[in-house]
């Protein structure tokens, strides 16, 4: 396809692209003959090449790119693991990504060329709906979101992992999602929200490597000086100016809080959640449309799409859904307890079999391969012959030993999974690895009914995990808490003393959303010598003079109390006391949050039980060594004894 052509209508585009083989709907592409129908509302049972008569060019183009934005996602997330692994080696960017899929066409190239074609789908993507914003409609749009400014920090994982590359003065190159609230207005908020977030992040890494320059370019020169940069929307002046004030995380906060607001709402009164969202998406609607939006012709977009259909990863867009899990299952472990294998210059994912990465936990290293053959003699999935192979397996040594795999993940790449595949999948790895946990990781949705083809033992160690994707939310809790579960825990990194010495210290945050409430957080700590010390608003200690300290003694919810752990221990006691304002600790909605080198958890308050609605105190959890935390989640009317 060649660029000035006139393309008429959607029908017309759709032959082209097929006649020119930029997509093969009798083969790889197949899954697009069910989802286009479905998110163009097109008439069912029609030919897609009859349904799309008439149909703008433009709202095939629109809808194709919006199908390719979670591969695009899925690209960020693989680029950001492999810049990770080849910042650990000599040359970075001269690392080589093999992937080798068993169909006689590997793909083969240097991260550098893997980046190049993630950032051009990355600006194809972006560029399809994009409108002007200024710093001043940025900020408009936090306000219309974020109706409680002044509420305390969120706390959501993947927020959390998202604001430190930022705070790190880096553009991310993704953008995460908050979980989806049940209500329909509040995700399609969420979702247009983010939309216009990825623009801003899009258009800032053009304009900079990092968030320290484009202040310091629109301070060095007027804007009327400044040449337009090519295939950014937004201006200079917008991007410092809104940045300076931390538009990109407040916005993403706003939204995370958003979607909290309104689940809290559904749950006691529905109606209720569905017309407050319904009135943040009208505001939200008409101020997106307000702003103009950018002038590309038909042709343009057809010229994009194409660019984007004839690089070498679309192509293998199914094969990379499997590669992209990876990312999730490094994500569960955490990337300071894996060593991913790069050899000779080369990481290679191999049909063939091949040792990704080294696992360290505290029962020693466990290894993670990828599509490791081991013999099996009834497989019933089909394709299968007297061998299984799943797409990742973790397992003790030896590993070819079937009763030594602990993990196994199979990929569904489609977007609508065939149950029987998924029974027959589950059913032969949960049969042939016999102490094995199986976990199905599917792109679509996948039937409850998957389970009723396996043995009472196979099932209870079998997980079909659906819409598993970037930024899905509650799939990627589901499948990374799956994994995290079933493995070995942290090993202990021994101090002198015979406790923890963590890299950095280990905190304990109490925070409680009730203004008014005067809660306080108490911690046993117990030192590799045998003394013991208690930290709480009566002995606080110091900063320079103790190994533990409490900040402050908030008394009534308005700043969260945070206790610092800067010494090796052998074990902390965490406890919370309900001090005034509120008749019991379970009316507080408390959560505690421990963070370390190894940590990374946070426990919310328990509702109470029978008889425990005036306890006072709440037995939170213990840390053991400064890696492990065990949850105790009780709430006592005594206290600790």
């Amino acid at each position: 396809m060649t660029a000035g052509r006139v393309v008429l209508d959607a029908q017309a585009l759709w032959q082209r692209l097929v006649e020119g083989e930029y997509l093969r709907p009798k083969t790889y592409d197949a899954d697009l003959l069910d989802q286009l129908p479905l998110a163009m509302g097109l008439p069912s049972g029609q030919a897609i090449e009859v349904a799309l008569a008439g149909v703008p060019a433009q709202d095939l183009v629109r809808c194709l790119l919006e199908i390719a934005e979670p591969f695009a996602e899925m690209l960020a997330d693989l680029l950001r693991l492999y810049a990770e692994v080849g910042a650990r080696t000599a040359d970075r960017e001269n690392l080589r990504l093999k992937f080798d899929f068993g169909n006689g066409h590997p793909l083969d190239l240097l991260l550098s060329a893997f980046r190049e074609q993630v950032e051009h789908i990355q600006r194809v993507v972006v560029a399809r709906q994009a409108r002007i914003w200024t710093a001043e409609t940025l900020w408009d749009l936090r306000a219309m979101v974020d109706r409680q400014p002044g509420s305390p920090p969120v706390d959501h994982e993947q927020f959390r992992v998202w604001k430190t590359e930022y705070d790190d003065r880096r553009w991310p190159t993704s953008v995460p999602r908050p979980d989806d609230t049940g209500i329909a207005a509040a995700d399609e908020v969420v979702r247009r929200c983010v939309g216009v977030v990825e623009l801003f992040l899009h258009d800032a890494r053009r304009l900079a490597d990092d968030r320290n320059i484009p202040a310091a370019r629109w301070v060095a020169a007027s804007e009327d000086a400044l040449p337009p940069a090519p295939g950014v929307v937004l201006s200079l002046r917008d991007v410092a100016w809104a940045d300076s004030d931390h538009w990109p995380a407040a916005m993403l906060e706003g939204l995370f809080r958003f979607a909290d607001v309104v689940r809290e709402h559904a749950a006691t009164d529905r109606d209720a959640a569905e017309r407050f969202a319904a009135e943040v998406a009208g505001v939200v609607g008409d101020h997106i449309s307000a702003q103009p939006q950018t002038s590309l012709n038909v042709e343009e977009d057809v010229n994009r799409l194409v660019d984007l259909l004839s690089l070498p990863v679309w192509g293998k867009r199914h094969e990379m859904y499997s590669a992209w899990v990876l990312t999730e299952i490094v994500a569960a472990i955490g990337v300071n307890r894996i060593t991913v294998h790069v050899v000779g210059g080369v990481l290679e994912f191999n049909f063939a079999g091949s040792h990704l990465a080294t696992i360290s936990t505290a029962e020693g290293p466990v290894e993670l391969w990828a599509e490791l053959r081991s013999a099996y003699a009834k497989p019933v999935g089909h394709g299968r012959s007297n061998a299984i192979q799943p797409d990742y397996r973790i397992s003790r040594p030896p590993v070819t030993a079937p009763a030594s795999a602990l993990l196994a993940v199979e990929c569904k790449q489609y977007w609508q999974s065939v149950r029987k595949n998924v029974a027959d999948a589950l059913a032969d790895y949960a049969g042939g690895l016999p102490k094995a946990h199986v976990v199905v990781a599917s792109h679509g949705k996948v039937s409850d009914a998957v389970m009723d083809k396996l043995t009472p033992d196979q099932r209870d160690r079998s997980i079909a995990v659906s819409g598993l994707r970037p930024n899905a939310g509650a799939p990627n809790t589901i499948f990374r808490r799956t994994i995290a579960a079933k493995l070995p825990a942290r090993p202990p990194e021994p101090a002198e003393g015979g406790g923890i010495a963590p890299s950095t210290p280990l905190t304990i945050t109490l925070t409680w959303p009730k203004v008014g409430v005067d809660l306080d957080l108490h911690a046993w700590m117990h030192w590799p010598d045998g003394s013991s010390q208690e930290v709480n608003y009566n002995t606080r200690g110091e900063p320079s003079a103790s190994p533990a300290w409490l900040d402050r003694d908030d008394r009534d919810g308005r700043a969260p109390e945070c206790i610092t752990v800067s010494s090796p221990v052998t074990a902390a006691d965490v406890w919370v006391h309900a001090f005034g304002g509120v008749e019991g600790v379970a009316l507080s909605g408390a959560t505690v949050s421990l963070r370390g080198p190894r940590i990374d958890v946070t426990v919310p308050c328990p509702s109470a039980g029978p008889g425990e609605a005036t306890h006072e105190w709440w037995h939170v959890a213990t840390v053991r060594g400064g890696a492990a935390v065990e949850i105790v989640g009780q709430l006592d009317g005594a206290g600790p004894s």
